[in-house]
């Protein structure tokens, strides 16, 4: 069994660990990214998190350095006025000097020699800032007092039970870092009991009872009891005060303490009924297996600080996850309407270049026809193609140009209601925690909405050579149009009734093979234009993949962080009940929040020692475990037999102990356990 050196040498190398997991969760993913603004952007995002990690590590190094191994520590907590100075000042039987003084954070060490005999050796005693609605002034004093306690006593003097109100600053102040006790400390002067002999009235009595309940409400099996005594009386009768007082305040405890022993006759009838010797007996009691307790209460501390920043984690990890999850979709949403986008334009502009081509050649052939038929000039029906020609290039001009408008404003819509979407999405999640998920997510919008600029600004930088395709072929036939009205006119001098006929016919079968062969060149510029948008397109929508890709890999990373601390709160639980119960533990799963623990070891004692733990279950080995816990089970074969299916009702303490030892490699051949889904 390991002697407390070792163990406290084997505390602080897990929570080594601990620090240096957090610590890599700063761990750049490894991109191929190639775009500077997007490096950047991922970076920012790792600060961001690096930046919530440090924050949460913090608390963690606070505790490692507040606790305290030598000395046990028992603090005094409570509202102002509470008594709890006057309670310490009698412990020490001191002379009063700390009362009334307003001193916060005031400290006193127990006289070992004078109090040896009693079990006070090595304690140390801590007077704690009151709780009086300005606490926050006083909020770093009580947190280190708190990290520093093993014992804390909660004072109680309004002669009633704590409020609701103070009741939850009270749980929120000393969470389930200690072992708790309450002190009912009961006010008056001596005079008061001339006729009244019990301390325990009726009235106090049942605020003892309701005080009970909350506190165990409260702080369940870390809370041990309550103890009703009278510190003004139990100091006044053992005090050292010196007579006649060097200060004006020791001089008014003398007077007081005269009229307690003319009230009670005696001190020692004034201290029998203080009650003040149950809270001392309590302390040699604690005393008897401080190094237990401080074991313990130093664990805990860090047990219950693991759980905090695990809970942090996992809820900053859920926050990630949804917000990736919900934002993947509106990438994906709008790069596949992008890419549809320039399809639908690339088709309608195919379309609409082709209708203006075939009315084009339907009037130059008209032109021709005319022409030929009043046997003009070759500069006549040049000029008429010209018009032609013209007015075709202009009605393409002006036609593509109002289609590539609408492309483009149709895009910018598409990143507008992305925007809008986004904001919609994050406006009323709950993104506060300790890494700034909003943040994170401007990030991740301003990089997509650059990326997707990139995309409109590579379209439209290519879209202006699509009109030069459509146009200039319409201008290039006129040559060959030309060349055959040239031929016609030299077949005229023979038969000319015969020659226009057979030049129509020529004319008509030239002039469509012409535009068919422009059209063909046309549709073949263009698509290979659109697919130069598209490669473009796609060349940008990879690196935003990458870039998603990088924001992924945070939650991977976060993923094995999780379950690296995971196993360290494991080891620190096997630790704890390894140096309590001995060396036959095999494993142990501790839930200080559920109040419950799991242990797998054999020839286990009965007495399970100061765990504070309301439910502890023992197992010889994990097949008994999992036989009495397990309701349904069965192996997922698809995942090679490592999967084990429960119950979806099952126990949730039950499933995290299972999912932990799974994990761990207790169960052979097991690799996970997820709950049935019906």
């Amino acid at each position: 069994m390991l002697n407390t050196d070792e163990y406290k040498n084997n505390l602080q190398q897990h929570i080594t660990e601990i620090i240096q997991t957090l610590e890599k969760f700063k761990d750049l993913p490894n991109l191929n990214l190639i775009n500077e603004q997007l490096i950047e952007s991922i970076k920012s995002i790792n600060e961001i998190i690096d930046k919530g990690i440090c924050h949460i590590k913090k608390d963690i190094e606070d505790i490692k350095n507040n606790i305290s191994w030598d000395v046990l520590n028992i603090a005094f907590f409570g509202e102002t006025n509470a008594g709890k100075s006057t309670l310490i000042e009698a412990l020490i039987k001191g002379n009063g000097s700390s009362i009334g003084e307003g001193r916060k954070d005031y400290t006193k060490e127990l006289s070992t020699k004078k109090f040896k005999e009693k079990g006070f050796s090595n304690i140390k005693l801590l007077d704690m800032p009151g709780i009086e609605g300005n606490e926050s002034k006083y909020r770093k004093e009580i947190k280190t007092a708190v990290e520093k306690s093993h014992i804390i006593f909660y004072v109680i003097g309004t002669d009633k039970e704590p409020e609701e109100g103070t009741v939850r600053k009270i749980k929120s102040f000393l969470k389930d870092e200690a072992k708790v006790y309450s002190i009912l400390n009961v006010s008056g002067e001596a005079s008061r009991y001339r006729q009244k002999t019990v301390l325990k009235d009726e009235k106090i009595l049942k605020i003892e009872e309701r005080t009970f309940d909350k506190f165990k409400g409260l702080f369940f099996g870390h809370y041990k009891g309550n103890i009703v005594l009278h510190a003004k009386l139990g100091f006044l009768s053992i005090a050292r005060l010196n007579i006649p007082g060097n200060t004006e305040n020791e001089r008014k405890f003398i007077k007081d303490r005269e009229k307690t022993k003319e009230v009670f006759v005696s001190l020692n009838n004034a201290y029998n009924f203080s009650n003040l010797e149950e809270l001392q007996k309590t302390i040699t009691e604690l005393s008897l297996d401080s190094v237990n307790e401080i074991i313990v209460s130093n664990t805990y501390k860090f047990l219950k600080s693991l759980d905090s920043v695990l809970t942090k984690i996992l809820r900053e990890k859920k926050n990630f996850d949804k917000t990736f999850k919900e934002l993947q979709k509106l990438i994906d949403s709008t790069s596949n309407t992008t890419s549809a986008v320039l399809a639908k334009y690339n088709s309608e502009i195919l379309h609409a270049i082709e209708i203006k081509i075939d009315r084009a050649k339907s009037e130059i052939l008209e032109h021709i026809y005319s022409g030929i038929d009043a046997e003009n000039d070759e500069h006549v029906i040049k000029k008429g193609i010209d018009s032609i020609s013209h007015k075709c290039n202009k009605e393409i001009e002006k036609e593509c140009k109002n289609l590539l408008a609408d492309a483009k404003e149709e895009i910018e819509t598409l990143l507008k209601e992305f925007k809008k979407r986004v904001d919609l999405s994050f406006k009323y999640s709950n993104m506060k925690g300790d890494i700034d998920i909003t943040k994170i997510i401007e990030k991740i919008e301003i990089s997509f909405k650059y990326v997707m600029g990139q995309i409109t600004d590579v379209g439209l930088s290519v879209w202006g050579v699509i009109a030069t395709y459509a146009i200039h072929p319409v201008v290039g036939i006129i040559t060959t149009i030309l060349f055959i009205l040239k031929k016609i006119y030299d077949w005229f001098s023979y038969d000319p009734n015969k020659r226009k006929r057979e030049a129509k016919q020529k004319a008509y079968s030239d002039v469509e093979s012409s535009f068919n062969k422009m059209k063909a060149e046309v549709q073949i510029n263009i698509k290979k234009e659109f697919e130069k948008i598209r490669s473009s397109v796609e060349e940008t929508l990879k690196e935003i993949r990458y870039y998603l890709k990088g924001i992924k890999n945070f939650g991977f990373s976060m993923n094995e962080k999780i379950e690296q601390l995971n196993n360290t709160k494991t080891e620190i639980s096997t630790l704890l009940t390894k140096y309590i119960i001995g060396n036959n533990v095999e494993i142990a799963y501790v839930d200080l929040q559920l109040e419950k623990m799991c242990i797998i070891g054999k020839q286990l004692p009965d007495k399970m020692g100061p765990f504070r733990i309301k439910d502890i279950s023992i197992y010889e080995n994990a097949g008994d475990l999992l036989n009495a816990i397990l309701v349904k089970t069965k192996h997922d074969f698809e995942k090679n037999n490592s999967m084990l299916v429960v119950d979806k009702n099952i126990d949730e303490f039950k499933y995290r102990a299972l999912d932990t030892f799974i994990k761990r490699d207790t169960f052979i051949g097991l690799k996970s356990v997820r709950r049935r889904v019906l």
